[in-house]
């Protein structure tokens, strides 16, 4: 009978750890790729005028909703005046004398200087998924360190969390090993990949970005 390895708690829990990273970047990734099944379309968010609920780096859900049904103190998402092919995520303050929508990011101290019109809309905010976007915001931003070191740090969880069948009775063949922790790492960079290809928001239109999490909690201010 052979007595098990004095270090085998450490393995354990360093799979355990591995797999709980794994785990959690799996989660998020669903909850950013499921809603496309239904309609709703993810975007990341790739500043910080919204803050602190919405940061760099998440990912909003948003859902298209008539012209008739948008009210103030909605998170819209909406082309930018004047910017051709930039998108807006700010919330609904007021309408203006010609009809116009008058944005305002959460961090900012003023509406947006210029209003968008309603056909500009193209859904408003129904769920923020934190973080999972960070590696393609710093992507855009030419930040590839962060992205080098994230993608090294999911490989190295991807190999940590199978030290524990080392453990086990029947041990992996030694030339199989490799190739099913490559199938785990490219299974993962496919996954990666799904959140970029949603197109970007810039939330920086007048400054900043962020949102609460329901998108419509907080109620606009009275006069």
């Amino acid at each position: 009978m052979s007595e098990a390895p004095p270090n085998r708690w450490v393995r354990h829990t360093t799979a355990l750890v591995a797999r709980s990273v794994l785990a959690t970047f799996a989660g998020l990734l669903v909850w950013t790729v499921l809603p496309v099944l239904i309609g709703w379309q993810p975007a990341v968010v790739l500043s910080g005028s919204m803050e602190p609920a919405i940061r760099t780096g998440d990912v909003v859900v948003t859902r298209e909703v008539p012209a008739s049904r948008l009210r103030p103190g909605q998170v819209l998402l909406a082309d930018a005046p004047g910017e051709q092919g930039s998108r807006l995520l700010h919330r609904f303050d007021s309408t203006d004398d010609d009809g116009g929508l008058v944005l305002r990011g959460d961090a900012n101290a003023a509406p947006d200087t210029l209003h968008v019109a309603a056909d500009a809309v193209h859904g408003v905010g129904v769920l923020r998924v934190p973080w999972v976007g960070l590696p393609y915001a710093w992507a855009v931003q030419g930040r590839y360190l962060p992205v080098a070191l994230t993608v090294l740090g999911l490989g190295a969880c991807l190999l940590l969390s199978r030290v524990r069948e080392l453990d086990g009775c029947r041990r992996i063949p030694a030339h199989a090993a490799p190739r099913r922790a490559w199938g785990q790492v490219a299974a993962a960079a496919l996954l990666a990949v799904a959140v970029p290809s949603t197109g970007g928001v810039d939330a920086t239109f007048s400054s900043s970005v962020s949102s609460p999490m329901t998108f419509t909690t907080r109620a606009p201010a009275t006069p």
